[in-house]
This record gives structure tokens, C-alpha cells and sequence, in this order.
């Protein structure tokens, strides 16, 4: 479950900023529920609840298990030989969940799929701020780079250069 959370995470964030957002709210509500159950366990909130939280932690889906039937209707799936078949399974369904979306964008983005989906004009605009070269002469200015940049487009093709469009003023 933690996978799959992590993967949403991920893929809806629309920045990194977003990710290191989420992550710290998910440990902040865990946190918060180790501090619930660390007050429900001293007998912070009741005495019934106290009781039901030290069988949670003294309870074990084991091969010398401590609850009964009654208590957990899934001991049919305790042995060991079902165990490691339904985490194989769980493993490998995760597992696609994962792949199968990262492998579709892997092949859209190798057939160039978002490429002609890439942005066609680029405004940029710098200050006044000015660069000294190495020369000692050369004063680099960066408002002379200030303009909107276009991509060419030539038979529905863009002219790439280290595999990145080319914009021109």
C-alpha cells in the first residue's frame, strides 16, 4: 500500500516541492496515529480501549498465533505455503500497477510522442544584469537575449540538436 501511495504521490504532484508537501503530511498522520495508539495502550482514552490495543500488539498472524478463530476469520490464510503465495501474488500485481504506466511513457516518449506536443514559442525576458568575461574587455549584457523564440517546424518535424528542439528569434 505504501508503493502505490508513493506512486500517486509521484505521478499527480506537479512539483518537487508537491512530493516533499506530501511525504511530510503522510509522516506527520503516522506519527499521529503511533501517538493515538501509544495513549490508547496506557489507558489514555478508556480502559475498554486500553485492553483492545494491547490484543492488537500481542496479536500475531504466525505459525504459533495468539488469537483465535473467532478473532481473525483470516487464519485460513496462516500457513506458510498460502502466505508466500498471496504476497507473490500481491508482489506481482504491484508490481504491473507500477511497470505498465512507466512502460507506456517510456514508448510514447521513444516515438517522439511528446515532442510535437512540446512547447512551440518561449518568452524570455532577463534584467539588466550584466556578466564581465573572461577576457577583461567582454561585457556579457543578458537583456540583449530578451525576446520570444519560435521552433521551426519542417515537414511536422522539429530540427533537434543532443535530442532537444532548436528555437530561433
Amino acid at each position: 500500500l505504501t508503493i502505490v501511495v508513493s506512486f500517486l504521490f509521484i505521478v499527480t504532484s506537479t512539483s518537487v516541492l508537491d512530493i516533499f508537501k506530501d511525504f511530510a503530511a503522510v509522516a506527520f498522520i503516522s506519527n499521529l496515529d503511533n501517538l493515538a495508539f501509544q495513549l490508547a495502550k496506557r489507558g489514555f482514552i478508556t480502559k475498554s480501549v486500553q485492553k483492545d490495543a494491547k490484543k492488537v500488539e500481542t496479536a500475531t498472524l504466525s505459525e504459533g498465533n495468539t488469537t483465535t478463530k473467532s478473532q481473525c476469520k483470516l487464519l485460513i490464510w496462516n500457513t506458510p505455503f498460502h502466505r508466500l503465495k498471496i504476497r507473490n501474488i500481491l508482489f506481482g500485481i504491484t508490481s504491473v500497477i507500477i511497470c505498465l504506466p512507466w512502460v507506456a511513457i517510456r514508448a510514447k516518449q521513444h516515438l517522439g510522442y511528446y515532442k510535437s506536443l512540446s512547447c512551440k514559442s518561449l518568452t524570455v525576458k532577463f534584467g539588466d544584469e550584466t556578466l564581465a568575461l573572461a577576457d577583461g574587455g567582454t561585457t556579457l549584457h543578458y537583456a540583449y537575449f530578451s525576446n520570444n523564440y519560435k521552433i521551426e517546424e519542417k515537414n511536422k518535424r522539429f530540427e533537434l540538436e543532443g535530442n532537444r528542439p532548436v528555437y530561433y528569434e
